[in-house]
């Protein structure tokens, strides 16, 4: 961990009854991005950073709940995509940005024979380039006296004082709605493309709680085709709960969503300043053989092709971050937090992030996400 922090102080920091500082607090919230990240990139073969159920489980929302206490956001009143961009200290959305948020799609309802009728659904926000969609679905109980909604980002035995929504509860949602004669109601929402029928691939989610009985789910997910409109299909899955215990599970009714893209995009093709092959530990090295930028006003998309050298090729997987010559990260792109490192055959691997939007420059710097910091490569736009 970089810096004074190191494990013993963060294990220090989560014993019973030690309430960290606010420094600790944040050192302690980029140590467990930092070590997920680093699990990731010991897996092999394709590998794809899937958030959407991160911290679901009773420990690791305790644990949150040590680390960063409550009411953080009790103050905001609007849960746009603006508000889920910034939320995790993350920029907020530029005017240009702003401007292709489509409000209030159109959404056409088809009936499922198995509904129960007990949520309503409106899509509040759709943002869309030639990458990637983000959406927000406003998700209400139709009788709050009797249900209690949380989504997938969540699970029955989170505690209640982890959803920020102003209850100081340690109890968990399926014993803290038992208490109250409520049934605790859990929404899925997969999203698909209509023209292809294939689902996409989620690669962030967020919630935001506003009352026991409304939630604003935030989520973005990979295109799978390049047309300019197309139709997105939301097909929420609805667990009820008796307490903690899975009593029914259900498909809703399917939300079919107008989604247009009004982005452009450039793209650029960038090679190393310097052609060798570059060192790393135990004496193998790899080379780069190019690297794609492809940006639109939502984001820009990074994508490296480089061959490893050394020993066990199918099992070397690098990923780079975008910097400025002295290193320093560009900042990653607040709403989607997608990429992968796909081994392609042979020796030759491929490495993808996303980053804001930082337009085509002539020359970028990208630096190895390695413990040691990893070191920093020039590279020059092709003619």
């Amino acid at each position: 961990m970089r810096g004074q922090y190191s494990e013993e102080k963060i294990k220090e920091a989560l014993r019973p009854c030690h309430s960290a500082d606010a420094a600790l607090n944040r050192k302690l919230i980029d140590y467990a991005k930092e070590k997920e990240r680093e699990e990731e990139l010991q897996k092999s073969g394709v590998m794809r950073m899937d958030l959407r159920r991160r911290f679901a489980t009773a420990a690791a929302a305790f644990a949150a709940v040590l680390i960063l206490g409550t009411g953080a956001y009790a103050a905001t009143q609007y849960f746009s995509l603006d508000f889920f961009a910034s939320r995790n200290d993350g920029p907020k959305l530029t005017e240009e940005v702003k401007q292709m948020i489509e409000e209030k799609p159109e959404v056409t309802v088809q009936k499922t024979e198995g509904s129960r009728d007990i949520l309503n659904y409106e899509v509040s926000e759709v943002l869309c380039d030639s990458r990637n969609l983000v959406a927000t679905v406003e998700i209400s109980v139709k009788e709050p006296d009797k249900y209690f909604v949380f989504t997938g980002t969540d699970d029955v035995v989170t505690p209640m004082e982890i959803l920020q929504m102003g209850i100081d509860s340690m109890d968990t949602i399926g014993t803290y709605c038992k208490k109250r004669g409520m049934q605790p109601v859990l929404v899925d929402v997969d999203c698909f493309d209509e023209k292809t029928g294939r689902l996409l691939s989620n690669s962030l989610a967020s919630t935001k709680y506003t009352s026991p009985g409304k939630v604003t789910y935030m989520f973005s997910a990979n295109r799978l085709t390049a047309d300019r409109e197309f139709v997105m299909g939301l097909k929420p899955t609805v667990c009820l709960f008796d307490g903690e215990k899975q009593v029914a599970i259900y498909r809703d009714d399917l939300l079919e969503v107008q989604v247009k893209d009004k982005s452009t995009e450039q793209t650029a093709f960038y090679e190393p300043e310097k052609k060798e092959p570059v060192e790393v530990a135990g004496g193998n090295s790899y080379s780069i053989d190019r690297a794609e930028l492809i940006s639109t006003e939502v984001g820009s998309y990074l994508t490296v092709d480089y061959t490893w050298h050394g020993e066990k090729s199918d099992e070397c997987q690098i990923f780079w971050t975008l910097c400025d010559a002295d290193g320093k990260e560009v900042s990653r792109n607040p709403l989607v937090r997608d990429g992968g490192c796909e081994w392609l055959g042979g020796k030759h691997w491929q490495s993808k992030l996303e980053f804001v939007n930082i337009g085509q420059p002539d020359v970028i710097h990208i630096r190895e996400i390695a413990e040691d910091g990893g070191r920093v490569i020039t590279l020059k736009k092709k003619k």
